[in-house]
């Protein structure tokens, strides 16, 4: 794997005549990367293109110094997505809709077995393995998103606010595996619960008014704050200057 996976290039987007992103421009190494904004800031959008479901108004990105135009079914092989909306298959069992998932990413069975395993244990849902996906809770649901994104071991994985619905223990547990896993993944987490993200090693990215304003370690951040300012505080400030 090289060292910069992702390269995002000049990238602008627009909606109706609306202008949602402008000039986005990273260049990013494995890690794990916090993308922080307000509603309306265009986080999702900004997913959504490097997931390639929209294409920009202009700019490029090269996955592995490749545009992901010309890689496409190669590309999404390596990546993982949990969207916002989820997008699961109701009427599907937990089992029927992994294994349904894993065949559209080519993962082996013997590979399948062992990740689903391995995965409805973490979050404690094995027993809900033949249910059928509308029964269970939207939390419940949101860990089967989870696991559907991790199916492959992606390279390349974008998490759409993906502890909405966990409780505080579970959003400790998994952000302690997100941070060990972005050791030799990119990783973009979507999040409001700023309090969480503060607690692990990572990257701020902040969208606001199309752009990004923040690319910065938590850890110069922190540094720069001392004890006297939260990150909240920082996000708050800059996102109102």
């Amino acid at each position: 794997m090289k060292d910069k996976l992702l390269r995002i290039q000049h990238l602008n987007f627009s909606y109706h005549k609306e202008q949602i992103l402008t000039d986005i421009d990273l260049s990013l190494e494995p890690g794990l990367y916090a993308l922080l904004g307000p509603n309306g800031a265009g986080k999702t959008t900004f997913l959504k293109l490097l997931a390639g479901i929209l294409k920009p108004v202009s700019g490029k990105i090269y996955y592995q110094g490749n545009n992901i135009d010309a890689l496409r079914q190669t590309y999404l092989l390596h990546l993982g997505y949990l969207p916002q909306d989820l997008g699961l298959i109701p009427e599907y069992t937990v089992e029927q809709y992994l294994q349904f998932m894993a065949s559209l990413k080519a993962v082996r069975p013997i590979v399948f077995n062992r990740r689903i395993r391995q995965w409805l244990d973490f979050f404690h849902i094995r027993q809900y393995q033949s249910a059928k996906i509308k029964s269970l809770s939207i939390g419940t649901q949101q860990k089967i998103g989870i696991i559907q994104a991790m199916l492959n071991d992606p390279d390349m994985l974008l998490l759409d606010e993906p502890n909405a619905w966990m409780d505080p223990k579970e959003r400790a547990n998994f952000l302690m595996v997100l941070s060990e896993l972005s050791k030799s993944r990119v990783i973009f987490l979507s999040s409001h619960m700023i309090e969480d993200i503060a607690r692990i090693p990572c990257q701020i990215l902040i969208l606001n008014q199309h752009r990004i304003i923040c690319n910065r370690s938590l850890a110069e951040i922190t540094q720069e704050l001392g004890s006297a300012r939260t990150l909240e505080q920082f996000y708050l400030d800059s996102i109102q200057a």
